[in-house]
């Protein structure tokens, strides 16, 4: 046999060794999961506790790598649903006018194709309107059907979905965000797409990702580095810039000072008023209809891009 071939095999040999040691390691310490026998199966644990709603004006729940559901249900105290492939470790505390739910479950290295994560359902009387608090590492977090409470979300990655709520606070690194109903939303994600379907006062920033209005909103401020912005209606301001990406929008009505500013990309608006538009590009084509009112208006739309076409009827 060639010397060098036996090197070479010698070598990828103790590679295969060392990586069944360290795998047996893992086994032993409890490290990792194999689920693979777990086809469509349910979870094998399921922990409930109930929790008296007198008092409290936050609900606070913090994991490690789980998701989390929070929603309305017509019941009278607070329900906590805990649901896991083994035994979890938790903690339900109360303070003088906060209920703290924390999963302590930890990453593991998990092999199999249909593997859980853990999963954390808090059902909430109809007479809650206090404030949500949630924080995460790994897992989706979907707060819905809360129309007078609060919700505060900081997490690491994983998908945030909120619906039906008065106002949101919600900040995640990697992720996307949609959001239904509500009045105030003000949100941050570095990688990640904005799916909005309607909302009173929208603030939201991304650095890489997509943001879109699928219906109305009153005032709409975004940011986005790479990525298009698009919105169904603007009712009263927008100011919006994105770095690469086109912005687009189909009816504004302007009734403050306001402003779109774009890098590389277009800016198309299908129908504007109550706003004189002023629009500048470096590069690019622009077609601008303002009306003999619109050029006597004081409230200014102003939109600049540096490589774009600029099109506002």
């Amino acid at each position: 046999m060639n010397k060098g071939l036996t090197v070479t095999l010698i070598v990828l040999l103790s590679i295969l060794l060392f990586a069944l040691i360290g795998l047996m390691i893992f086994l032993f310490n409890g490290n990792v999961s194999f689920n693979s026998f777990t086809l469509f199966s349910g979870y094998s644990k399921k922990l409930v506790e109930e929790k008296e709603i007198n008092n409290i004006s936050n609900i606070n729940v913090k994991t490690d790598v789980a998701d989390i559901i929070v929603e309305e249900k017509e019941i009278d105290n607070i329900k906590v649903e805990l649901y896991s492939e083994k035994e979890p470790e938790y903690e339900i505390t109360e303070s003088s006018d906060s209920i703290n739910i924390v999963l302590k479950q930890k990453a593991k290295l998990q092999i199999g194709l249909f593997n859980k994560s853990p999963r954390v359902v808090v059902y909430v009387p109809k007479t809650f309107n206090k404030n949500v608090k949630v924080k995460a590492t790994t897992g989706d977090v979907k707060i819905g059907n809360l129309p007078n409470s609060d919700l505060y979300v900081k997490a690491t990655t994983g998908d945030v979905k909120a619906k039906q709520l008065k106002n949101a606070e919600i900040i995640l690194t990697t992720g996307d965000i949609k959001i239904d109903d509500l009045k105030n939303i003000k949100a941050e994600t570095r990688t990640g797409d904005y799916k909005i379907n309607s909302a009173k006062k929208v603030d939201v920033t991304t650095t890489t990702g997509d943001i879109k209005v699928l219906n109305s909103v009153d005032e709409f401020i975004a940011k986005t580095n790479t990525g298009d912005i698009k919105i169904g209606d603007v009712n009263k301001s927008i100011s919006a810039s994105t770095n690469t990406g086109d912005v687009s929008i189909n009816n504004a009505t302007i009734l403050v000072n306001s402003d779109i500013k774009t890098g590389t990309g277009d800016v198309r608006i299908s129908n504007v008023s109550g706003c004189y538009v002023d629009g500048n590009t470096k590069i690019g084509d622009k077609n601008i209809n303002n009306s003999d009112a619109d050029r006597k208006s004081d409230i200014i739309l102003k939109i600049d891009t540096r490589v774009g076409d600029i099109d506002v009827n």
